[in-house]
């Protein structure tokens, strides 16, 4: 029992358990990471800025929370794959 729970906190601690559970979110991890922050700057002036309260911009959040992950999908199908799977052909010597 004692090794389960071990392993358990591993997982969640480490983010395999996150990782095995939502592989989609896996792939486009470093995407969302690059393509989220210029939007959440702007989001967050935009609430400095007009003094809105959390129930006035959670449709907001909530949008560009979905926003932001389809976008880094966008970019993961339409620009990092197929660039590394040129690029890959292109300077590795073992794939044709």
């Amino acid at each position: 029992m004692c090794r389960l729970k071990q392993r358990i906190n591993h997982r969640r601690w480490t983010g395999e358990g996150y990782a095995n559970f939502y592989p989609f979110l896996q792939h486009a991890h470093s995407r969302r990471d690059t393509v989220h922050y210029p939007f959440m700057y702007l989001f967050y002036a935009w609430i400095w800025k007009n003094e809105l309260t959390f129930a006035q911009t959670w449709p907001v959040a909530l949008a560009l929370l979905f926003g932001n992950i389809l976008l880094a999908w966008l970019v993961l199908k339409l620009y990092d794959e197929p660039l590394r799977k040129v690029l890959s052909k292109r300077f590795s010597p073992t794939i044709k």
